[in-house]
């Protein structure tokens, strides 16, 4: 009987080991995925708040200079106040509007990148 046991303890081990390592690998994967992932949604943040940069500094120029300069303007934003980028998936919507409490006005932009939204907001 001690023969046929000895076999057994083998192909038990085998599948022990095998097991430890497609979870071991699995796990290492999913954790791959998930730093790769969270790169990716730190460069979109990036993006997005270097948009709405823009955005600001834009609207700045706009309300700063004079209706000779703003003929020069190389903002690609309408009325609308959308700023147009090289990437598709990168925008900015840019707005000023003046409180009705008092003589102050703010400038609001929001950069958009994928999934990631990020908002400057400016009172003057």
């Amino acid at each position: 009987m001690a023969k046929n046991q000895k076999g057994q303890v083998i192909l038990l081990t085998l599948l022990f080991i095998g097991s430890s390592i497609l979870i071991f690998s699995t796990i290492a994967g999913y954790m791959m995925i998930q730093r790769i992932r969270a790169s990716s949604d730190t460069m979109d943040s990036t993006k997005a708040i270097f948009a709405a940069d823009s955005g600001v500094e834009c609207m700045l120029f706009k309300y700063a200079s004079t209706t000779e300069n703003r003929s020069n303007l190389n903002c690609n934003t309408a009325s609308s106040g959308f700023l147009s980028f090289d990437d598709n998936f990168v925008s900015a919507y840019t707005e000023i509007a003046s409180s009705s409490v008092g003589s102050s006005s703010y400038i609001k932009s929001v950069g958009t990148s994928n999934r990631s939204k990020r908002a400057f907001y400016l009172s003057f």
